[in-house]
């Protein structure tokens, strides 16, 4: 946790997809994380899934903690991920993914902590900032719970926006 003002903290984990969005197991895309990624190589497709699982569950139990240490210091939070943790918030060219991507750019595990925190701490704002679908879009989950997607390319990283602190 980082405290950027008294009253706005950042928080973050690197974050997964947990391959459950969509389609989820039964999706037949193979994105060339799986030939890259090591936690993701050498295994058959149900295991693939598995990992994912496991990794999604994973980084929504460190992003649950850190919440949990966040809400009672500051008002805003602004939460950092590498995947969505809505289907809403994996764009891609102006649109949500589709059934058979979902599984791929999401962690839902992730949004049902994101969702659960928000709801229950309505007079908090939770700015969620993450990448991975390489498109950008906003998505507006609760009044106080926002998904800023960013734009990416291969070797080109960019400013996506600014905030005002």
């Amino acid at each position: 946790m980082l405290p950027l003002t008294p009253t706005t903290g950042l928080i973050g984990h690197r974050g997964w997809a947990d391959g459950r969005a969509g389609a989820g197991a039964k999706s037949q895309v193979e994105l060339n994380d799986y030939r890259l990624i090591a936690e993701l190589t050498g295994c058959s497709r149900a295991e693939r899934f598995r990992r994912l699982a496991a990794l999604g569950d994973a980084s929504a139990k460190n992003l649950r903690a850190a919440l949990d240490l966040a809400v009672p210091r500051y008002r805003r939070v602004f939460v950092l991920t590498h995947v969505p943790p809505f289907p809403e918030a994996t764009w891609h060219m102006g649109e949500m993914s589709d059934a058979e991507y979902l599984p791929h750019f999401c962690n839902t595990a992730a949004g049902k902590v994101l969702h659960a925190v928000a709801k229950k701490h309505a007079r908090h704002q939770f700015i969620v900032l993450c990448g991975h679908t390489h498109s950008p879009g906003v998505a507006r989950i609760h009044p106080n719970l926002t998904v800023h997607t960013g734009r990416a390319a291969y070797g080109e990283p960019g400013i996506q926006r600014c905030f005002t602190l």
